[in-house]
């Protein structure tokens, strides 16, 4: 039988083609079948290469350089030439430290802008009525029942306490409401059911909080003006701002805010001023510049 000479570049390329790892098993088994047809499987002799196993070599080289293509495709995935613009995944970058300040000004910026609260309904003035409050002191006087008349302080949960009648509700009410209100109660009792109530002693309670110079509580037994209240507490601090004060006030049970501009007032323009009521919070907001 004729043997089949090999060139040397051929020796050459059989002994670049040693068998590769395992990439899949229908790979594998093809590879395997065609290096046991090229006599790779035993070891190497010049006997083993025939013309008719130059199919098989071919099949190996394709399945190497398929899996070295493969190999690129996936390093160049997660790499990328610089001249393309594409970075490393792996690579973040930094957020600039300007950045974040302009952020940072933006931000104060825009909450001390903000809008002032609109004012609050139905604001006391110089004549308001005054409304009773708890520890209001009362003096009633009867007009022919004079053993009835009595001074009483109310108390903590707004009532007083009256002959005949029990414990009556007084905070919250105009004094001359209370007065009607009595009258017309006594009318079952008393053959003169009238009766007169004075207010003795109303003395009237203000917080001044936030960016004051002496914060704290400040009294009134007459009408005061939020000016006044924050004169009272020592005025506005070296960091506080005239022009962002709050009023908070309780209206049918629900906390109210309005913003208030003092800077006019201090500079000595002529404005309505805005009276406090007695429970009334006034919060001196910090000055941004």
């Amino acid at each position: 039988m004729k043997r089949f000479q090999s060139s040397p570049s051929e020796l050459a390329l059989a002994v670049e083609l040693s068998p590769t790892p395992k990439r899949s098993s229908a790979r594998v088994s093809s590879n395997e079948n065609c290096s046991t047809k090229a006599g790779l499987a035993r070891p190497f002799s010049l006997d083993a290469f025939h013309p008719s196993h130059l199919s098989c070599l071919a099949t190996i080289l394709y399945s190497k350089y398929r899996a070295m293509t493969q190999d690129r495709r996936k390093i160049w995935h997660h790499r990328r030439l610089p001249n393309n613009g594409m970075v490393h995944p792996k690579r973040e970058a930094s957020p600039s430290p300007w950045l974040f300040t302009l952020l940072v000004f933006v931000t104060l910026v825009v909450g001390g802008c903000q809008s002032p609260l609109p004012p609050l309904p139905n604001p006391p003035g110089p004549r308001t009525a005054v409304r009773l409050s708890p520890g209001d002191v009362l003096k009633l006087s009867f007009a022919e029942e004079s053993d009835l008349d009595q001074t009483q302080k109310i108390r903590r949960d707004g009532t007083i306490s009256l002959p005949y009648l029990g414990q009556v509700m007084a905070a919250g009410k105009r004094v001359i409401d209370f007065q009607h209100e009595l009258t017309r109660r006594y009318e079952q009792y008393l053959d003169n059911p009238e009766v007169v109530v004075m207010l003795e002693n109303g003395i009237g309670t203000v917080i001044v909080s936030g960016f004051a110079n002496k914060p704290g509580a400040v009294t009134f037994d007459r009408p005061m003006t939020v000016y006044q209240a924050i004169m009272e507490a020592g005025g506005v601090s070296d960091y506080g701002s005239a022009s962002n004060i709050h009023l908070t006030r309780i209206i049918n049970g629900v906390q109210r805010t309005e913003t208030i501009n003092l800077r006019p007032s201090i500079h000595g323009e002529p404005i309505y001023p805005t009276y406090v009521q007695d429970g009334d919070v006034i919060y001196i907001s910090r000055s941004l510049f």
